[in-house]
């Protein structure tokens, strides 16, 4: 439950990668988030990652590595 609080009942039928974002921004408005509407996977993350300075991908990493963890 503990991950699941930035999705409301108001973003039902909406991929969760656009609730994520529309709730950090309801938070913090000068935020700049870019939406990859894809799975992150081994065959495309590169792709995806080399779009962003390194520490980005350290701050992205670190972040889903303590959502896998907790």
């Amino acid at each position: 439950m503990h991950r699941q609080v930035i999705h409301t009942k108001a973003f039902i039928g909406q991929p969760k990668v656009k609730s994520a974002a529309t709730t950090c921004r309801s938070i913090n408005s000068s935020v700049q988030i870019v939406e990859h509407h894809e799975a992150l996977r081994t065959s495309n993350a590169l792709e995806i990652f080399n779009q962003y300075p390194l520490y980005y991908l350290y701050l992205t990493l670190s972040l889903l590595i303590t959502l896998l963890v907790v």
